[in-house]
């Protein structure tokens, strides 16, 4: 069986405007495809052109080095999604295709959808929709809910792995995504340690050292 590790970089406003998520474009994509039989590692990165804005926002270029000029050369959004689908194989042979959160997988959905109606092709995401795992929603269930709010990067240095390459970069990302779950599905002790960085999280381990006097008052 095969483990798909999956990221995405985006183009989107720099707003805490939920609306404006969906009008992100996905700009470059890096997967990690890992034979849980032979342990090799397949690797697959493209940029993409974008569909919505054509222009790189400037603080999305400062986190990713992506830049307009990057992507006017680029492959469009289906021809980087044939070469994908086409490097995943049979999809029968894929145990999952994890992801850091839903964002990747909100913004591939929406991209899929007005690229499709845009250029008439097929919904690429339609047949490997079941496939998608988040990883969040893996570990939360075992209970570690620092998940939700430490980065991936974080995560990696809490369980004492250095985080490799670039963050940012979509096939660095996704290879540390597939590290991240490779050491907590291995190791209890890392998975319990998790645990513990939750309930040890600010504000319950700061001590305020005029709680005395406070009560006195």
């Amino acid at each position: 069986m095969k483990k798909i590790y999956m990221d995405f970089e985006m183009n989107m406003n720099n707003t805490k405007n939920k609306r404006e998520g969906f009008k992100a474009d996905l700009i470059a994509i890096g997967a990690i495809k890992y034979d849980t039989k032979t342990k090799k590692i397949e690797k697959f990165k493209s940029l993409i052109k974008p569909i919505l804005t054509k222009t790189v926002y400037p603080h999305i270029e400062e986190l990713t080095h992506i830049t307009t000029e990057d992507l006017e050369n680029a492959p469009t959004y289906e021809s980087v999604m044939r070469s994908f689908k086409h490097w995943l194989g049979d999809f029968n042979e894929i145990d999952g295709i994890y992801t850091f959160g839903n964002l990747d997988l909100t913004c591939f959905k929406n991209t899929d959808r007005i690229s499709s109606q845009k250029n008439k092709h097929p919904r690429f995401l339609n047949n490997i929709r079941s496939l998608f795992v988040d990883i969040k929603d893996k570990y939360l269930e075992c209970g570690i809910r620092c998940m939700n709010y430490i980065s991936l990067k974080n995560l990696l240095n809490i369980a004492n792995i250095e985080f490799s390459g670039e963050v940012h970069d979509p096939l660095d990302d996704a290879y540390n995504l597939f590290l991240l779950d490779t050491v907590l599905d291995d190791n209890e002790s890392i998975r319990n340690l998790l645990i513990i960085q939750d309930i040890i999280k600010p504000p319950f381990n700061n001590i305020d050292e005029k709680l005395d006097e406070k009560f006195e008052q």
